[in-house]
């Protein structure tokens, strides 16, 4: 009993702080501005709040696993819904397109064109960091290992799409004032891009072969090899190229071996 006495006292710090952003959330989304600039640059700042909602229920959750010796499954799936909402915030500012041209989503970059590249990286990472700690305090064995994939996927979707690439190869100039935030967070995109295609490839073989699970994987190779072409880096494309046709391959051996055993039945 004193060490659950002990724990709420703990844990009411970080309530307190869930109680002011929330109630603040509650407030940003009722006067959400009509101007589509100032609402996406509003929806930035309520994502950034969001994240930290996340970071206070998983505090709450490693504590009680600390001083109680078990996890708090409330906290935990408190942080998971608010991830979802961050997820769910970015993607309408910078829309989860994955495998296209940035022409199809230029007219959103437009609208967050005074977010400063330091600042979109920051929240990337972030962001990424928050949902791969949650997935660690939810464990090993968790339920939710491969719902963490999609996570992870729409995160490096958020990050892809976040980036200035209309001025990325003069932001990289190692004279420009963006040029680190630049380079760091092409490396993420990169980075990611692959983990995440490597984890759907995984998803597919040890959940099932589920068709949709490498097409998805395969995506994401498509859309690395979108990110090396705009970077002028053809070789590298050309090696991503042949291993999603590799993976395509793959694919249809399996669906056509399906089709010939569900004949035989």
């Amino acid at each position: 009993m004193k060490d659950r006495q002990q724990y709420l006292e703990k844990v009411s710090i970080c309530q307190n702080s869930i109680d002011i952003i929330t109630n603040w959330e509650a407030k940003a989304l009722t006067e959400m501005p009509q101007d589509a600039a100032e609402s996406a640059l509003s929806k930035i700042k309520l994502t950034q709040k969001v994240i930290d909602l996340t970071s206070y229920y998983i505090v709450m959750s490693e504590t009680s696993r600390y001083m109680l010796e078990t996890r708090n499954e409330v906290a935990l799936t408190k942080g998971r819904k608010t991830i979802v909402k961050a997820l769910s915030y970015m993607e309408s500012v910078v829309t989860p397109y994955l495998d296209v041209p940035v022409s199809d989503y230029q007219d959103k970059l437009d609208l967050i064109e005074s977010v400063g590249a330091g600042e979109r990286y920051l929240l990337v990472r972030k962001m990424g960091l928050a949902i791969e700690l949650l997935e660690e305090a939810f464990g090993d064995n968790s339920k939710w290992k491969w719902a963490f994939v999609d996570f992870k996927a729409r995160c490096a979707i958020i990050a892809k799409n976040f980036i200035d690439m209309k001025n990325a190869i003069s932001n990289m100039d190692f004279n420009s004032p963006n040029y680190e935030a630049t380079v760091y967070h092409i490396r993420l995109i990169k980075k990611l891009l692959l983990s995440i295609a490597d984890c759907y490839r995984e998803k597919y073989e040890l959940a099932g072969n589920v068709t949709s699970d490498l097409t998805r994987a395969i995506e994401f190779l498509f859309a690395m090899r979108r990110i090396h072409i705009l970077l002028g880096e053809g070789e590298n494309a050309e090696v991503i190229k042949k291993k999603a046709d590799v993976w395509r391959s793959r694919l249809d051996a399996d669906m056509k071996a399906k089709d010939e055993a569900d004949k035989k039945r």
